[in-house]
């Protein structure tokens, strides 16, 4: 059975991102990249959290029932009435020689500049672009209790500094007492 509009929309969110973190890989946007999150939007075209459309497009038909996206960005739709799920195009991902010299525009966009070089695109999982997984949220990389932990140590270590500045200047003023 055909899923409803509603429920194809829903089951169309797709969260992306490149793996292994070692791997720098971003989205190619028209004219900026990143690594983002995809929701689709009518009609149904692969686009970024931000309606910005991939390059190139990828299109998915009204009557698609399912559809997927392979660890190397293939992505696929199963039509009714078809056991074959069909190819609709595929996610690539841009690498750069120097990602640290991409410029910050903010709300995690990044443009390119002389310093970092030109967009090596291709699809993932070659020449170490990472792998896409769908259906997958991405997890904190902050871990709460340790910072937690370092907090604490911190917050013990200004108290212990705070306490022998205090006997210090308590010394200093019984010093100062005597003199008199």
């Amino acid at each position: 059975m055909p899923l409803s509009r509603a429920a194809r929309l829903a089951s169309l969110t797709l969260c992306l991102w490149a793996a292994p973190p070692q791997a720098d890989a971003a989205f190619e946007l028209p004219p900026i990249d990143r690594i983002v999150q995809y929701q689709p939007r009518l009609p149904l075209q692969v686009v970024t959290a931000d309606g910005y459309l991939l390059e190139p497009a990828i299109s998915i038909p009204e009557n698609a029932t399912s559809v997927t996206i392979s660890r190397d960005g293939a992505v696929s739709a199963t039509m009714p009435g078809q056991n074959a799920a069909q190819q609709l195009g595929v996610i690539e991902l841009a690498t750069f020689q120097n990602p640290a010299g991409l410029s910050p525009l903010g709300g995690n966009m990044f443009q390119i500049t002389s310093a970092s070089g030109d967009p090596q695109v291709g699809p993932a999982g070659n020449e170490q672009r990472g792998m896409l997984t769908q259906g997958y949220l991405e997890d904190s990389n902050v871990s709460v209790v340790e910072e937690m932990v370092n907090m604490i140590l911190g917050q013990r270590a200004y108290e212990a500094s705070s306490k022998v500045i205090k006997a210090a200047d308590e010394m200093l003023a019984q010093v100062n007492n005597i003199v008199r």
